[in-house]
């Protein structure tokens, strides 16, 4: 997992996994018995964070189109495109199907 890219970066170094790996911090055992359930709550719990991140990404990323005076009809393909990204009905590309997906496979 260290090999560098075209450009020398190292994945790892990129991803910045070092800190995204070590922020997870169970606090159960400091006061008494560790629940054991904690790290997968914990987990789960920043892997939502990060798709609501990428959600305001993506209706971040089409908001200034609306704020223009007039909606170039030929920017609404871009539009459905980044917004489709996010909706909920169950789209195999969609991040809230991922979610689904996601949660659904650690209870299989």
């Amino acid at each position: 997992m260290s090999q560098s890219g075209p450009s020398g970066t190292h994945y790892s170094d990129y991803l910045q996994l070092g800190e995204l790996l070590d922020a997870q911090e169970p606090r159960s055992g400091k006061d008494g018995e560790a629940a054991h359930d904690e790290m997968l709550f914990i987990i789960i719990h920043q892997a939502y964070e990060f798709w609501f991140k990428q959600i305001l990404h993506e209706v971040g990323s089409v908001l200034p189109l609306f704020k223009e005076q007039t909606l170039d009809e030929a920017r609404m393909g871009f539009i459905v495109a980044r917004l489709g990204r996010t909706r909920s009905r169950p789209s195999r590309g969609s991040i809230s199907s991922r979610l689904c997906r996601s949660v659904a496979r650690i209870w299989e």
